[in-house]
């Protein structure tokens, strides 16, 4: 794997298409492969090969074929549903969001 110093700006200028989709037509998968390729050090084969499960954008990383990420690296389905519910149980921030989208609706904003 090649690691050095690579900012997502250095992969722009390598890859001008793909910066200027990214920059200037809202690609989506252009601005990825602009960071995953930049998270690995600019090598476009090393992002293809990534392995960092835990990543956000892992399933999305050039070259994907969007399997799911092995067991055990990211929570589950119902793992995430029951954290999510939980959440919104004991903090009152998402209750009074709630509440505000409501009020909202009401008065017709």
């Amino acid at each position: 794997m090649t690691m050095r110093n690579c900012t997502e700006n250095d992969v722009r200028v390598k890859n001008p298409k793909d910066g200027f989709k990214a920059d200037y037509e809202g690609s989506r998968s252009s601005a990825i492969e602009i960071f995953c390729t930049s998270c690995m050090g600019g090598s476009r084969a090393d992002a293809r090969a990534c392995e960092s499960y835990v990543c956000p954008l892992w399933r999305y990383r050039p070259g994907s074929d969007k399997e799911d990420a092995p067991a055990g690296h990211i929570p589950s389905k119902q793992e995430y549903e029951k954290l999510i519910a939980k959440m919104e149980a004991s903090d009152g921030r998402v209750a009074q969001g709630k509440r505000l989208a409501e009020l909202r609706k009401q008065r017709g904003a």
